[in-house]
């Protein structure tokens, strides 16, 4: 318990270092799904690192975020929840425009669901 406590006050300061600490401590498995899944729970977990980790430019980070946004469940969502969420990205740069572009797409997504 000691090391997962470690690791995440390590992904707080360096989200990178931090999974990278985690996974050499087996504490979390290198794959998509489950980092997508250690961020959801976010248990210890700064907000603000969680929207850097997922805000790098790579393929891997790249499909990390869209699992864990599909570990989000949409369907019945108000603007309240869509500003929690959106509390996980950093506001800066190409990735501010892209949550943004997100938080669109999620308040449309709504809106068709409570139509019909």
């Amino acid at each position: 318990m000691k090391l997962l406590s470690m690791g995440c006050k390590k992904f707080n300061m360096d989200p990178k270092k931090g999974i990278e600490f985690l996974v050499q401590n087996s504490l979390l498995e290198y794959t998509e799904n489950e980092v997508a899944q250690f961020l959801y729970k976010g248990e210890g977990l700064s907000k603000t690192a969680i929207g850097d980790y997922l805000g790098e430019k790579n393929e891997f980070n790249e499909t990390v975020l869209r699992r864990f946004l599909h570990l989000h469940d949409f369907t019945d969502l108000i603007l309240v929840q869509v500003r929690f969420l959106k509390s996980f990205f950093v506001r800066r740069g190409f990735f501010g425009n892209f949550c943004e572009f997100i938080v669109a797409k999620i308040l449309w997504f709504c809106m068709l669901k409570r139509k019909n």
